[in-house]
């Protein structure tokens, strides 16, 4: 029972932790991959406990460009969340102004080969490219829900999560530093701030988009 109630706590440190994109509103291009190893939680900070953490917590994904400007992809935040992702770009290429996509996320935390916990992360992401650079910001909503021995229909509370981040080319990557902010219905001012940084190394001969 000890053991069960420790990985829950450390499942639930990985949730409110696993909001770390590391994109742009750019999708890649049709037939595009690129592989997207990630160090999350660098830098954690509890506002509501006044705590300051440092860490690592490593990740490593792999996007694919499909048509119509959508990709698909999948993150592994070791040791126990794995993640799928289906991402949209809403804006054309000929639109300069700015981009702007539509995410969804879908996930589950896993223990012992069993599925304890599993989530949805639907969000939305507005970026603009200047010059090399392409600053971002995104609003994320969490929903998850205990399965393994739900007796009670135990479920945990929403979170909501805002992200901000740079992404910037060097060689044949991209470099996604990110930091986000979660917090739980009301209150705002008791959530927890992260930081992270990530990469985007393209799988072609040219530099993956954001």
């Amino acid at each position: 029972m000890k053991n069960a109630w420790a990985f829950l706590i450390i499942l639930l440190c990985f949730m409110r932790c696993s909001t770390f994109n590391y994109y742009s509103a750019r999708t890649l291009k049709e037939g595009d991959s690129a592989i997207s190893p990630g160090w999350d939680n660098l830098f954690l900070y509890d506002n509501e406990d006044k705590e300051y953490i440092f860490g690592l917590s490593p990740s490593l994904g792999y996007i694919y460009g499909l048509p119509y400007r959508c990709e698909l992809g999948i993150r592994y935040n070791f040791p126990y969340v794995l993640e799928g992702m289906f991402r949209h770009q809403l804006n054309p290429e000929s639109f300069k102004s700015f981009d702007i996509s539509a995410n969804m996320h879908f996930g589950a935390g896993f223990h012992d080969f069993n599925t304890d916990i599993h989530y949805i992360r639907p969000g939305i992401t507005i970026s603009k490219e200047i010059k090399r650079f392409q600053p971002y910001a995104g609003y994320y909503r969490i929903i998850p829900e205990y399965t393994k021995a739900d007796e009670d229909d135990f479920r945990i509370n929403a979170r909501s999560a805002i992200s901000f981040g740079l992404a910037f080319p060097y060689k044949k990557a991209l470099i996604f530093p990110e930091m986000n902010y979660q917090y739980s219905g009301a209150g705002f001012s008791d959530g927890i701030l992260l930081v992270g940084v990530g990469i985007r190394s393209s799988l072609g001969s040219e530099p993956s988009s954001p």
